[in-house]
């Protein structure tokens, strides 16, 4: 077989001699020399070989020996030949080759299990890779080793949790039980308490109860509270619907005696007579509340004493002899207005200036003050005494808001 190769070869290697010397003979022969070649029609090949007289062909093919191991495999270079016109002139060179030797076919890997029966001495046949089927049943068995270490391992990791399950259930039937423990313990003792207070409460019910201590003194007023938020005012409710007309009362008391009529003749007078019944009670006498507001030079109204002070700075100024209080009242505007009038010195207007100037606050201890003006007062209120608010327009809390404004405290008696 190789040696029909090397033969082929060499015809293949002549033709591309001869198809050479015509191309370059065709492409770079002179237009004279065209001239010259006899008509020929195109498809006789055999006279058309035949004009190559013309040309000159110079040249030597050497065919090189075997490789070693090969005898009938000749390798290039082959030899080159030169080709000149009748004048001498150069055409070019003509190399020879030898075709390219086919494609060796891809090698065959036969892995283990896929050998199949074939004949011997085939170069073609499939060979079985003992070393390759070693080292995959190598691998197979380490694979098995690895498996069993694995299994033992995850063996082992179930083995220690279950263990550890039945230790927390154990841990927690332990604490169940001291649970258990520590609320019946709880329980005892709370009964226990309960058993010792009620026993202590009946020993002290049956003990005579003493005298009774005399009264402690006034103690201090204390200091005045963080002024809070000022709420926002609320809505005025609907007015109820009139309510029918009443059981009528009992009847009143007698009314006055008539006028004494005219005075007779004087009489003989008699004899003396007995000691006639006591005489009308007079008119009730202030009280000691009274007396007492009247001392320090205070007033009483709606029974709480009242006392005024005028005022240069927005701070308290205490009347003297008076320990301020803040009594809880829903005092109006009429209110307001009775009081001014008791303390005011100057003509003084019942008009409130409604803007922010005072207001209605608990930032002081007195119960009210207010500026002394003809026109509008500057009016601050306690909140906790006067139920109306003086500002629409905000408030700034301030005590004194001009000159002679007059602030009212009331007083402890």
């Amino acid at each position: 077989m190789l040696e029909n190769r090397s033969i082929a070869a060499i015809y293949a290697a002549c033709f591309t001699v001869v198809l050479g010397v015509v191309l370059l003979a065709y492409h770079h022969a002179p237009t004279e020399l065209y001239q010259l070649l006899p008509a020929v029609p195109m498809n006789n090949q055999r006279t058309l070989a035949q004009m190559l007289d013309q040309f000159h062909v110079a040249g030597a093919m050497e065919v090189p020996e075997h490789p070693p191991g090969m005898p009938y495999v000749k390798t290039d270079p082959i030899g080159s030949f030169e080709v000149t016109t009748p004048n001498g002139d150069s055409l070019g060179n003509v190399r020879i080759k030898t075709l390219p030797a086919p494609a060796a076919p891809p090698p065959t890997i036969i892995r283990f299990g896929d050998v199949a029966v074939s004949a011997a001495g085939c170069p073609t046949c499939p060979v079985l890779d003992e070393e390759a089927a070693k080292k995959q049943k190598e691998d197979m068995e380490e694979n098995d080793i690895k498996l069993k270490r694995l299994e033992a391992v995850a063996q082992r990791n179930k083995e220690r949790l279950e263990h550890g399950l039945e230790v927390m259930k154990s841990l927690k039937e332990t604490l169940q039980t001291y649970l258990f423990d520590i609320k019946e313990g709880l329980r005892k003792e709370d009964e226990n308490i309960e058993t010792h207070l009620i026993e202590k409460e009946k020993e002290a019910r049956r003990r005579p109860r003493g005298p009774q201590g005399p009264p402690g003194y006034d103690g201090e007023p204390g200091l005045p509270g963080h002024p809070g938020i000022q709420g926002s005012r609320g809505l005025r409710g609907k007015t109820g619907e009139q309510g029918g007309i009443g059981i009528r009362g009992a009847a009143g008391p007698p009314g006055k005696p008539g006028p004494m009529g005219t005075v007779g003749p004087k009489g003989v007078p008699g004899p003396e007579g007995p000691m006639g019944p006591p005489g009308v009670p007079g008119p009730v006498g202030p009280s000691s509340t009274e007396l007492k507001c009247s001392k320090i030079g205070g007033f009483i109204y709606d029974g709480i004493c009242l006392k005024s002070v005028t005022i240069n700075k927005d701070e308290d100024k205490f009347p003297k002899q008076c320990k301020p209080w803040t009594p809880h009242k829903k005092w109006l505007k009429a209110e307001w207005i009775a009081i001014k009038n008791m303390f005011s010195v100057k003509p003084t207007t019942s008009n409130i200036d409604s803007k922010m100037d005072g207001g209605r606050c608990d930032n002081h201890a007195a119960i009210m003050s207010f500026t002394q003006d003809e026109t509008a007062s500057k009016v601050w209120l306690n909140q906790r005494t006067f139920d109306f608010q003086p500002t629409f327009a905000g408030q700034t809390c301030t005590l004194y808001n001009a000159e002679d404004t007059i602030a009212i405290y009331a007083c402890v008696v």
